[in-house]
């Protein structure tokens, strides 16, 4: 997360998700974040995952922007960088209006809560 705990995430048109920069229902958001585990193939600690072939993530996961299911479309490290899993979904169209708050389970494990804005 970044500033007043802000997910860090990128629009489908590469501007950074903020209050004056929302993410559109139907629209794909790119999420960062860390700590989910094993990932296939492994990768070498300290090692920059790479985009072929990518890594991904085989592990069960699940994202929910204000309580709406959100569709995963890539789970998996992104390329080029160390440690960072990168979470391409489509925003549900049931996902409320303004800042609301994104949540990941990842094999049973749930992230803390940080906040998206969409419109």
């Amino acid at each position: 997360t970044w500033g007043e705990n802000r997910a860090v995430a990128v629009n489908q048109d590469g501007s950074v998700n903020t209050t004056v920069n929302p993410a559109g229902r139907g629209t794909t958001l790119t999420v960062y974040l860390t700590g989910q585990g094993v990932v296939t193939p492994a990768l070498p600690s300290g090692g920059a995952a790479t985009s072929r072939p990518l890594v991904r993530c085989p592990l069960p996961t699940k994202a929910w922007i204000g309580g709406a299911p959100a569709q995963l479309l890539f789970v998996g490290m992104a390329p080029g960088l160390v440690g960072v899993l990168q979470v391409n979904l489509l925003i549900p169209e049931g996902a409320p209006e303004g800042d609301t708050q994104l949540l990941f389970n990842i094999d049973g494990w749930t992230s803390n809560f940080a906040a998206i804005t969409v419109r």
